[in-house]
């Protein structure tokens, strides 16, 4: 996946793709990281 800039057209980064059970374990960690942030304040 490419991101790139539509200014300029030129190539921020690329990325490689994931795959679903990536996407469900990044999301999951993001879910536990909160649940543990929000009882900081």
């Amino acid at each position: 996946m490419k991101s790139i800039n539509p200014a300029t057209g030129r190539l921020i980064k690329e990325y490689q793709e994931a795959s679903e059970s990536d996407v469900e374990r990044c999301l999951d960690r993001a879910y536990d990281a909160f649940l543990m942030w929000r009882r900081t304040g």
